[in-house]
């Protein structure tokens, strides 16, 4: 009967971990987050380390809390800094963060006429 009880009580426990790891990245993955550049820098020092330079901006979000428009409005703000505008150049998933599991790229470019 021991036998019984212990298998009963490890599968219980066994559920809930799964339970509370379920729990926990579903808060994470619905977490609203700002969309925002990749552009991390060393301390003290105006080179990136992030994904993100002056020809090629890099924005990290979460397509389930961000539009598009969002995404398209920083990538412009970003380029006007060089009196460019952005052109989208890929992107990939799950190389952010959790809450922003999506990077996208635009390239800055000279406006055409």
């Amino acid at each position: 009967m021991s036998g019984v009880a212990r298998s009963t009580s490890h599968g219980i426990g066994v559920k809930a971990c799964i339970l509370a790891a379920f729990t926990i990245l579903s808060t994470l993955s619905g977490c609203a987050s700002e969309p925002f550049v990749d552009g991390r820098r060393e301390a003290g020092s105006s080179r990136t380390v992030g994904r993100s330079g002056l020809n090629r901006v890099a924005i990290c979000y979460n397509s389930r809390s961000t539009t598009p428009d969002a995404v398209r409005q920083l990538a412009e703000s970003e380029c006007a800094k060089t009196d460019r505008v952005p052109l989208y150049d890929g992107e990939d998933i799950l190389s952010c963060s959790i809450a922003s599991p999506t990077r996208v790229f635009f390239r800055c470019m000279a406006p055409t006429s």
